[in-house]
């Protein structure tokens, strides 16, 4: 863990952070967690025992992740036997939110929170911080080390699969508009790559991280650079470059803030297994965090070359005609007209 820290502070514009394991429901909502951090769950009509339906239909599809309930429901129907005890009857196929849901305060009062499934909303929490800290300026990053907490459906793979691990998590902000470009020509050695299997480069290739940009394979520059540098630090740590592929995401199976998203994989006894995620979540975070909370510090400030001039049509409430005309609801009617957007 220590040298994951290590490599990610040496850039200069990352720092370490720490955050709460509980997090107030509000800020789940906001993420899409309670709505959206699901697996597709079956339980056997025979024995009652409960599995995630993706994991039992593998040998079926390329790709189960990607699957709807129903697409799952189709393959089990077609004889997949129940691990436990070999039967074949299956409940309907549902979507098994993975929180741990707790209660903050005295149970009369008390306020809903859950166990945190990722470090990452903690980091968005504190970003007005981290802005402060780099007076300002983007890009800057924050990283993350600390538990998870997932409720699994069947966690059997022995130390991949666990409801509660170990997470080492950064989050970089950029200006969208004005991107970092890294140089990506240091890394002239090819990786295994295998691009959204939907696309028209589907299917595995060996391509430089440089090749895989100007493609348009990786969709952003930023990304690109975090997929090589998660390379070095893997081979940092004596991990095979040949037992490492980086698999792009199909848009069936991205998660609900990504843009584009590659997990980085390990041929291990258990196949290939993902060890690394990284996701380009665009803006989805900040600005979801925004309307939910009505807060404007959340954002931050794009500095132009030269001074720029701009007009507007603004409505600008005359006080003293209001007062007589609305009385008591004046202060209510004046903030409602400057509130005004269009």
């Amino acid at each position: 863990m220590d040298s994951w820290i290590d490599h990610w502070t040496s850039h200069g514009d990352i720092v370490e952070v720490d955050s709460p394991t509980i997090t107030p429901e509000q800020v789940l909502v906001a993420s899409g967690h309670v709505n959206e951090f699901n697996d597709l769950m079956v339980e056997c009509g025979a024995c009652t025992s409960a599995f995630r339906a993706d994991h039992l239909v593998e040998g079926r599809h390329e790709n189960p992740d990607s699957l709807s309930p129903d697409e799952v429901m189709v393959l089990l129907s077609q004889g997949v036997e129940c691990p436990t005890c070999k039967q074949s009857k299956w409940s309907d196929v549902r979507a098994m939110n993975l929180m741990f849901r707790t209660q903050i305060g005295a149970m009369g009062g008390g306020r809903t929170a859950y166990m945190r499934p990722e470090t990452a909303q903690g980091m968005f929490m504190l970003y007005p911080a981290l802005f402060r800290h780099f007076k300002q300026k983007l890009p800057f990053g924050a990283i993350q080390t600390g538990k998870g907490y997932r409720n699994e459906i069947s966690p059997r793979q022995g130390m991949i699969r666990l409801r509660e691990f170990n997470m080492a998590e950064l989050e970089y902000f950029i200006d969208p508009e004005d991107p970092p470009c890294p140089d990506l020509s240091a890394w002239d050695e090819p990786v295994t790559l295998v691009p959204d299997p939907d696309g028209e480069y589907a299917g595995e290739r060996p391509m430089t991280f440089s090749e895989a940009l100007s493609a348009g394979i990786v969709r952003h520059p930023t990304v690109a650079w975090f997929l090589a540098r998660t390379m070095d630090f893997l081979t940092s740590v004596g991990i095979d470059p040949l037992r490492v592929r980086f698999r792009q995401h199909a848009g069936s199976e991205m998660a609900h803030y990504a843009d584009d998203c590659w997990d980085c994989e390990l041929l291990g006894e258990h196949g290939w297994v993902e060890c690394v995620g990284i996701a380009n979540r665009t803006c989805h975070d900040l600005l979801s965090h925004e309307q939910h909370s009505g807060s404007k510090l959340l954002r931050a400030w794009r500095q132009f070359d030269e001074p720029r001039s701009e007009a507007r049509d603004v409505l600008a409430p005359n006080g003293a005609s209001l007062g007589p005309a609305f009385k008591d609801r004046a202060g209510d009617v004046m903030e409602a007209l400057q509130n005004l957007t269009e």
